[in-house]
């Protein structure tokens, strides 16, 4: 049985199915990796369109004071009503920075990402200039690094990070609103870091910080009811869920072997508005090594 009504969505949803080749990125031969992306082309302000399995509609709200678990951890935005059953989960106010993943690889808990591996050279001495100051969100790190990353955090205080379900990341990205965007249902370049703001600046997003990868510094744009920074545009999120929902009760190893097609929510600074509104689902076969794919921790309470 499908996880979505597809009497809700059916006449207003056009498949796109994009084939990308990434030689730049270390992959042998002519590798492809395969996106698919639900496209909403229409819908009432109080239908948001496509919902993951799980979703509840109900308040998605601050609860706490904001916490961060070390100097440089992320900071967390405790938001009811995202986990399982309603309960509250803390959120990551911002997509995982270069500055805050690296600050486990300058103690060798964790190995840099793949980009940095492949293409910038993971010297010591960028790894210790990006962990001090590059709040650009990092993208091309593997499920084991996310995985190292999420245990190293949990390490501080005890708390369990993970990365979110889609559920959940819909949940908390909407904070309760029903529009196309956080900010209601017309596209505006100055509250996202999508394509068309890299037009409208000038393509200035390959400027700033490094010109080896592109992205806004994290909260170059308002946040959301919640507090949350770029639930849409800049780095595409990453969740574990699959888009095939017999898999959705297996492991993260078990799932990448049997071919998950894993769920990335909230567009990208290459995406349009069209790609990147609060209902849009893109998913990418079982690697997020790639540019533009990043990821936001959440942690139980």
């Amino acid at each position: 049985m499908s996880d979505v009504d597809g009497s809700l969505w059916l006449p207003n949803i056009r498949r796109l199915f994009i084939s990308l080749n990434h030689p730049t990125l270390g992959y042998d031969g002519d590798m492809t990796i395969l996106f698919a992306i639900s496209l909403v082309l229409s819908g009432s302000s109080d239908r948001p369109g496509l919902r993951p399995a799980g979703f509840i509609d109900g308040d998605v709200s601050p609860t706490a004071r904001p916490i961060r678990d070390c100097s440089g951890c992320p900071e967390m935005i405790s938001v009811q009503g995202v986990g399982e059953g309603g309960r509250p989960l803390w959120v990551a106010a911002n997509e995982t920075t270069w500055a805050e993943y690296l600050r486990s690889v300058v103690v060798e808990a964790c190995a840099p990402p793949h980009l940095m591996e492949k293409s910038l050279g993971a010297t010591p001495a960028i790894i210790v200039r990006l962990a001090s100051s590059d709040l650009h969100p990092v993208t091309g790190v593997s499920f084991p690094k996310i995985e190292c990353f999420a245990q190293w955090l949990s390490s501080k205080k005890g708390r369990h990070y993970r990365l979110p379900t889609e559920a959940e990341w819909e949940r908390f990205a909407r904070a309760g609103v029903k529009t196309q965007y956080p900010w209601g249902n017309t596209l505006l370049p100055e509250r996202a870091a999508l394509r068309l703001h890299t037009a409208q600046r000038g393509n200035q997003m390959m400027e700033i910080g490094s010109n080896t990868y592109e992205g806004l510094p994290v909260r170059s744009f308002p946040a959301n009811e919640a507090g949350l920074y770029d639930v849409i545009g800049n780095a595409l999120e990453l969740t574990t869920t699959c888009r095939q929902s017999e898999l959705n009760t297996a492991t993260r190893e078990q799932k990448e072997q049997a071919g998950c097609d894993f769920f990335i929510r909230g567009g990208g600074y290459n995406a349009t508005g069209r790609e990147a509104t609060l209902s849009s689902r893109i998913y990418v076969r079982s690697t997020p090594e790639m540019n533009g794919v990043g990821f936001r921790l959440v942690a139980d309470q």
